[in-house]
């Protein structure tokens, strides 16, 4: 046994407190104080585990952007036979995830240092760039794709719209929130490269 699972376990615990609040209210709406008192610990045992704020905004999207891989894994590792319920798996999938990423946290994320904001950017962009890429292997040796596309050209024109259409002034002209854009840009690429089902 690990010499540091209670430490594990403390921060963890931590980490699930903050990212039920923090996603759904924004962070920085959510003191410090707040978390502390909702996980019946004080302060200064809070600040040992994370020194700022800033550190548990990071280690909240590093959870929530490793069991976003968990499930894409998953998804991925499926028999192909059924690409059509993967592909609808895929979606749901990818749907929920977004879903937990409310409005005012989105908010506090465009209002970010430009560093963070890069970095968080890089780390999403390699997150999409890997279970994308597998999704669109497997739908392509399923046959399930139009013979005319490029899968290559496919994901740059995927990762093309997430960046330019999900900035506020794009949301705004649109009269879309995050979550809706991302999953119109899904939808749209994704149905779109498919083979038309003879009904």
């Amino acid at each position: 046994m690990k010499k540091n699972h209670p430490i594990d376990a403390v921060r963890s615990r931590i980490i699930a407190c903050a990212r039920s609040h923090f996603l759904t209210l924004g962070f920085r709406s959510v003191t410090m104080d707040d978390l502390a008192s909702e996980l019946a610990m004080s302060k200064g045992t809070l600040y040992r585990y994370f020194p700022d704020k800033m550190s548990l905004v990071e280690a909240v999207l590093h959870d929530k952007v490793q069991e976003t891989e968990r499930c894409m894994d998953a998804i991925a590792a499926r028999d192909v036979s059924d690409f059509p319920a993967t592909l609808h798996t895929f979606v749901s999938c990818l749907h929920q995830h977004i879903e937990e990423f409310r409005p005012p946290f989105v908010r506090d994320l465009n209002r970010m240092q430009a560093e963070s904001v890069a970095a968080l950017e890089t780390q999403k962009l390699a997150l999409i760039r890997k279970n994308f890429g597998k999704f669109l292997d497997k739908g392509c040796k399923a046959d399930f794709f139009r013979d005319d596309i490029n899968p290559v050209m496919v994901m740059e024109v995927l990762l093309a719209a997430l960046q330019t259409i999900v900035r506020q002034e794009k949301l705004d002209a649109f009269g879309l929130n995050a979550q809706e854009a991302i999953r119109e840009i899904y939808s749209i690429i994704l149905y779109g490269i498919t083979r038309r089902q003879e009904g």
